[in-house]
């Protein structure tokens, strides 16, 4: 609300435009004060009446206030099609626990309407009082006047004050009565007439009057002060009226974009915060994803996948009942249906095998669950959803997942407690998914991205690519482009996967080192003397772990470990590349670059096929000889540095720390990150030799290689020396999706906190993404943007200093910005079928794309 009351700022800069609701003399006005009193809808006919009512509720299509009557919006019922969530219902509101909350919805929707030219909203309180909020005098609070029916709510509303003795008749009848029984309907209270309605109450407390039949009772109302029979001094409150073209004036400095943002937000708030959760014992929240086993049983009237596959990205183990699903530990009945609940409520009952299994009622739009008692005694936890389209069984999910945090208290629960239910208050642990409006983007500037990454899959830049866009913990763009190949046989879906390069050393091989250096087990400035045996001889002992991630060690880019292979006599005393195309140089590498097509590699190196010897397999068709690691590894130690130590991008760096990492952990690379990351983070879709647990038909392939694999590379890693080590590298080998990056980004964003689980310090996090020298523009193990404006940067220009990520050759990148609360996912196979295909690159799509990223945030 901070930023939104410095939208109202504006509006206070000069005195109210508004007259204030005093009460005063009627005068001779008073048929014209009398009518402004009336909420009327806008279907009655204006040519009906002499006087205009107050406040007229407008109708959908209408945009300006009505020059004779303050425009009213009715957001009782929900208000849709003007945003991208619809306003909230009075019923849902009454599941909202806090009031402030709502205030602060409600301002925020009166300013919205008021932008668009009404003057004013009607909405439920939290009594379930029809209530229309206007500006008060100041335009920084909102001044209520309780509605009222016309005249059925009177009585029951308001309290009542005997006449005056002298008012007495003959026959103890008020001349009230007497004079107006049968004409003024409001009057005609069932025979009780010993107490009358005080005229004083009514307008000291703001009331007002709703009318469907505005004419007639006005009249009626009209007649009753002829007839002296209302007030003793004749006071009424003044029209209530409205300087429309000063308010306008007003209005105009307000951007209105950022109020609707603002009252977005709001309503995607407002029915999240309405879902309540309710337990008996310790299910919520959910922080082991590891060890938890769902099984969904799906009674809706229409089925879907959305709530499975959404529960999805939060738990690798979820399964419809209908697939076979062993050892769950979850037991979770979607149902929409009275009559099928009170079924299901006996087979659970029945079923022994569910006896120690945690079992979760999800119900939406029913009250079954807060009365039925069998159904209360059968499950652990229910989940409770207002039948709003806007609550969708996706949210519910996230709801379940600590996607965002959890408040709701439905009024008809208080059964729930004599079961021993609690109702939980939760806080947001993981990422959620809504809108760009919701978070403070535009979704018209980000439609921008679709034309990029269209035009770059058309100009065959990449055959297809997955983009991800979150902020403020909430993914609010995940789209998948374009196709696996050129052939288009199978589109690109969000679940596939994508080698992702060079992206590894950030999403991998950084937290891994982070956790040892946290555990005191790696020493960012200790040299590699201290970690691996034999180096003591050679001119690497003095580089540091810190030379080596911040890429100023002096090491060469790379070392061709696979050419070092090449058996020389099958070159026939030709060089292997050459700058020119020819029948003997035809395997294009690069523009101007060219491999002898006679190259063979040793057969004491490589064969095609596996067995004790010949045990690192580097492609589908392709095995390594195990000891040639000694020669690569020998390779590395007997490497000439450059002279200077200045930054060169090194991938051989990134060699020496794996060696680094073999020699301090008690288990493999890859074992060691799944066990203490990706298992925690449910982050199933980042991993190491994705061809273990996933079929091809989900792997995006990558180069057709010509020159050393000799085959297309389908689930195996592209990066020659990261093959050569079995797939599992410190420089790259990880495959992932979007959705799973997006999470472990998210935990450094949250310095080091994801699902309830602490990851990190926020001290190391900010430690190892910072800028450690004032020439070289990278963190430790991360790139950053570049500060020169001489020089090319990785990045936007847009981004803040503060950010950090890593591009991949493959044509990946992610990057993260704290300051704007952002994270950027772009994965694609620009490389297939030829590594040498650069137009991702030469077009700049990825940071074209992210242009358009900070161009959208609408909140600055």
């Amino acid at each position: 609300m901070t930023k939104y009351l410095l939208f109202v700022l504006l509006l206070a800069v000069c005195r109210s435009v508004f007259a204030s609701p005093e009460l005063d003399s009627i005068g001779n006005n008073y048929a014209e004060k009398l009518a402004s009193l009336f909420v009327v809808p806008s279907s009655t006919q204006q040519s009906e009446y002499d006087y205009p009512p107050g406040f007229l509720i407008a109708s959908d299509d209408e945009k300006e206030s009505n020059k004779n009557s303050e425009l009213v919006v009715d957001l009782r019922y929900g208000k849709k099609h003007d945003l991208a969530y619809s306003f909230p219902s009075n019923t849902l509101l009454k599941s909202i626990t806090s009031q402030g909350f709502i205030d602060s919805l409600k301002l925020s929707a009166l300013l919205f309407e008021t932008l668009k030219g009404a003057n004013g909203i009607l909405m439920q309180n939290g009594k379930g009082n029809d209530v229309l909020s206007v500006w008060s005098d100041s335009l920084l609070h909102i001044k209520d006047y309780q509605v009222v029916d016309f005249p059925d709510d009177i009585k029951k509303t308001l309290p009542y004050k005997h006449f005056q003795t002298e008012r007495i008749v003959p026959g103890g009848l008020t001349y009230w009565e007497k004079d107006l029984y049968g004409e003024l309907s409001f009057l005609n209270w069932h025979g009780e007439v010993s107490l009358q309605l005080s005229f004083e109450d009514l307008l000291e407390k703001g009331f007002l009057f709703y009318s469907e039949n505005f004419a007639r009772d006005h009249a009626s109302l009209v007649r009753a002060y002829e007839y002296n029979l209302l007030l003793r001094e004749s006071q009424l409150l003044d029209s209530y009226k409205v300087d429309t073209l000063g308010l306008k004036q007003k209005l105009d400095k307000i951007p209105s974009l950022k109020v609707a943002q603002e009252q977005t937000a709001l309503r995607l708030a407002a029915y999240r915060k309405s879902i309540a959760i309710y337990q008996k014992k310790k299910i919520f929240p959910v922080t082991d994803v590891e060890q938890t086993i769902v099984s969904v049983n799906d009674y809706r009237t229409n089925e879907n996948d959305d709530f499975v596959n959404r529960l999805g990205f939060y738990l690798p183990n979820v399964k419809n009942a209908i697939d076979s699903v062993d050892g769950f530990n979850m037991y979770i009945v979607l149902c929409d249906s009275q009559e099928k609940l009170i079924a299901i409520t006996e087979e659970i009952r029945k079923n022994q095998s569910l006896k120690n299994v945690n079992k979760v009622l999800v119900a939406k739009g029913q009250d079954a669950p807060f009365f039925n008692s069998s159904l209360l005694k059968a499950f652990d936890a229910i989940v409770v959803a207002e039948d709003e389209q806007d609550i969708t069984w996706d949210m519910i999910a996230q709801a379940m997942m600590s996607g965002f945090g959890i408040t709701g208290d439905n009024p008809k629960a208080y059964h729930l407690y004599d079961y021993g239910f609690e109702n939980l208050s939760l806080t947001k642990l993981r990422l959620a998914f809504s809108l760009p409006e919701a978070i403070g983007m535009s979704s018209d500037t980000l439609h921008e991205v679709n034309d990029i990454i269209s035009k770059a899959i058309k100009d065959k830049a990449t055959p297809g690519a997955q983009i991800l866009i979150a902020r403020k913990g909430e993914i609010v763009w995940q789209k998948a482009y374009g196709y696996h190949t050129y052939s288009k046989r199978i589109k690109t879906q969000n679940n596939d996967l994508y080698d992702i390069a060079s992206v590894t050393k950030l999403c991998a091989t950084l937290p891994v080192l982070m956790k040892l250096y946290e555990e005191n087990r790696i020493d960012i400035n200790d040299s590699l003397i201290h970690y691996l045996p034999g180096i003591d001889t050679t001119d690497k002992r003095d580089i540091t772990i810190k030379d080596l991630l911040l890429h100023q060690s002096g090491l060469r880019s790379f070392i061709p470990f696979h050419t070092n292979a090449i058996d020389e006599e099958s070159l026939n005393g030709r060089s292997l590349h050459s700058g020119r195309y020819s029948s003997t140089y035809n395997i294009k590498l690069d523009n101007w670059y060219y491999q002898n097509r006679n190259a063979k590699y040793r057969k004491d190196v490589f064969q095609n096929h596996k067995n004790s010897v010949f045990a690192i397999r580097v492609s589908k068709g392709l095995f390594m000889n195990s000891s040639y690691l000694d020669t690569m590894k020998a390779a590395a130690y007997g490497s000439k540095l450059r002279e200077k130590k200045d930054y060169r991008y090194s991938d051989l760096g990134y060699h020496f720390l794996h060696l680094v990492l073999d020699e301090k952990l008690h288990q493999s690379i890859d074992e060691y990150y799944y066990t203490n990351f990706t298992q925690k983070l449910g982050a199933d879709k980042l991993l190491y030799k994705p061809l273990d647990r996933y079929d091809e038909s989900v792997i995006v392939p990558t180069e057709n290689d010509k020159s050393f694999r000799k085959e297309l590379l389908h689930g195996y890693v592209h990066d020659q020396g990261a093959a050569m080590i079995g797939g599992v590298a410190t420089n790259a080998g990880i495959f992932a999706n979007a959705g799973d990056l997006a999470k472990i980004s998210q935990m450094f964003l949250n310095k080091g906190r994801y699902g309830g689980i602490k990851f990190f310090d926020a001290q190391t996090i900010d430690y190892f993404t910072s800028r450690h020298d004032s020439i070289n523009r990278r963190g430790l193990g991360v790139d950053k943007p570049e500060l020169d404006p001489e020089k090319q940067s990785p990045a936007s220009l847009l981004v803040s200093p503060s950010s950090y990520g890593h591009t991949g050759f493959s044509g990946t990148m992610v990057w993260i910005d704290p300051d704007y609360d952002l994270i950027y996912i772009f994965l694609s196979n620009r490389i297939h079928p030829h590594s040498y295909n650069k137009k991702l690159i030469e077009s700049n799509v990825r940071t074209n794309i992210q242009d358009v990223l900070y161009h959208s945030i609408i909140d600055r």
